[in-house]
């Protein structure tokens, strides 16, 4: 490298480097605003992100649980309709006794008329 011998000239290139020195060092603090920015919107998002994840966690679990009660229910509701069915039953047996008590009540009624 040949050193400028005009002062004049070395004091040009000399100003002209401090220039861009001085531009670098703007696009270099322009460029980490840039990235702090982007690095606070991306934390920001992850926050955001991270409220998501807990009220999918909640709703999840509460679908957990509503499936249980349903499932409770469900056996509940199985077991009403066997009392249900069971009653059933024994309310035609008690139907069918009632029938067969009025019948021979009938008959003896009508035994009872002719003999009288």
């Amino acid at each position: 490298r040949a050193l400028h011998a005009d002062p004049e000239t070395a004091r040009a290139v000399l100003a002209a480097r401090e220039a861009e020195l001085a531009r670098f060092r703007l696009q270099n603090e322009e460029q980490r605003k840039v990235i702090h920015e982007r690095g606070d919107q991306l934390a920001a998002t992850n926050e955001e992100l991270a409220g998501r994840d807990a009220a999918i966690e909640r709703l999840r679990l509460a679908a957990g649980e509503q499936a249980r009660v349903l499932q409770e229910r469900e056996e509940q509701l199985a077991e009403a309709n066997e009392t249900i069915a069971g009653t059933d039953v024994e309310l035609r047996a008690s139907e069918k006794e009632n029938e067969r008590l009025r019948l021979a009540e009938g008959g003896q009624a009508r035994a009872l008329r002719g003999m009288g």
